[in-house]
């Protein structure tokens, strides 16, 4: 039998913004060779230069990687958190490889934090393109055990605080009559069961849900809203818990068709795909990046 080979994984934890930068060239010269054989795409097709993106959670782990990379590719970025240390500290990092990134301080629980924060973005750049609603918290506690407080705070942040930041900056977009794309970062274990995570999962799964009604409610206006599912995710921060079973992260990792966890970089692509136009017809949707995981019904080393 063919033995499986587990596809590479990217040096670190995320790409360097060289290599972003690079990719994102050779992107627009892909598209202008193709361009050239006859088929008709914009040459602009994947840019986002000048757009202004919020990032919610965009202080750490994935959100650090949708603010670095869509900075990368030319966007004026501003990352939105409730701690305001490493949410400066996040931003001058990014400015100091090059990129236009500014941090506001947000509250996802709290709908004046909201609202306030996109009014001072607003008043900094005069609009907003994109939303990269990434901000949210867990709980770990079985169903039996689950504090009403912590439900509560935990349904707040994950499906309140996501609904009320597209809220309002849908008004704007609205408003201003031009536009834009809403990216509200899902899981795939919104469609799948785990212990300890009862309320994570519910909430992702209403996330789903909130993705579709307001691409429904929103496409007349020219807003397409969507949503990113990424499978497990091992950052800087998640890594020592992850790895903490090693039988457990060596179960899943057999579980992933391409043969190993996912990282921030992984998930670039994706986001930028769907905050620019080359998805322009696209909305509604959750596009799922988790390495084939949600597809294996059996573990891989069956096939090996």
């Amino acid at each position: 039998m063919r033995r499986f080979t587990p596809f590479p994984r990217h040096q670190g934890y995320f790409l360097p913004a060289s290599q972003l930068r690079w990719n994102a060239q050779l992107a627009r010269i892909l598209i202008h060779v193709l361009d050239r054989k006859g088929n008709p795409m914009d040459l602009d097709l994947f840019d986002v230069h000048g757009r202004v993106a919020i990032v919610t959670g965009g202080n750490r782990g994935i959100g650090l990687e949708f603010a670095r990379g869509l900075g990368a590719a030319g966007a004026r970025v501003v990352i939105a958190n409730r701690d305001s240390n490493s949410g400066e500290a996040a931003a001058q990092r990014l400015r100091g490889q090059g990129m236009e990134v500014a941090f506001v301080h947000c509250d996802l629980s709290d709908g004046k934090s909201i609202s306030n924060m996109v009014d001072k973005v607003v008043a900094r750049h005069g609009t907003v393109d994109i939303l990269v609603n990434n901000g949210a918290t867990r709980v770990t506690a079985l169903a039996l055990d689950h504090g009403e407080a912590e439900w509560d705070y935990l349904m707040k942040v994950n499906v309140g605080g996501v609904f009320l930041a597209a809220q309002a900056v849908a008004r704007l977009m609205v408003a201003q009559k031009k536009g834009g794309s809403i990216i509200n970062i899902s899981s795939v274990v919104a469609n799948r069961g785990n212990f300890n995570r009862t309320s994570y999962i519910t909430s992702k799964g209403a996330v789903n849900s909130l993705t579709i009604a307001l691409a429904m409610e929103w496409a007349p206006y020219g807003i397409r809203v969507n949503g990113l599912a990424p499978g497990s995710v091992e950052t800087p921060e998640s890594s020592a818990r992850i790895r903490q079973n090693e039988e457990l992260f060596q179960a899943t990792v057999d579980h992933i068709p391409m043969g190993r966890l996912s990282v921030p970089a992984d998930l670039v692509g994706a986001v930028i795909f769907l905050a620019s136009d080359a998805s322009a017809y696209m909305t509604g949707h959750t596009m799922v990046v988790d390495g084939g995981w949600s597809l294996a019904a059996r573990p891989m080393s069956l096939y090996r």
